[in-house]
């Protein structure tokens, strides 16, 4: 049996997207190494795939309009 994962991000500008989504981080946790690691419920999991999939999109999109 497939357990669902929680998101995870330290991208502040994905959890932001994940949030306007309708999304709210279960914790923030402050990471010695660098940026907080922030966690959301599996629930989010696919609009994370869909943002993910939106960022690449547009990355080749302005890479051809070089």
């Amino acid at each position: 049996m497939f357990t669902p994962l929680e998101v995870r991000t330290r991208a502040v500008s994905t959890a932001a997207a994940l949030m306007v989504l309708g999304h709210e981080p279960i914790e923030i946790r402050a990471m010695p190494d660098g940026p907080a690691m922030i966690r959301f419920a599996p629930s989010a999991e696919a609009d994370l795939r869909r943002l993910l999939v939106a960022r690449q999109r547009i990355e080749a999109l302005t890479t051809a309009a070089k």
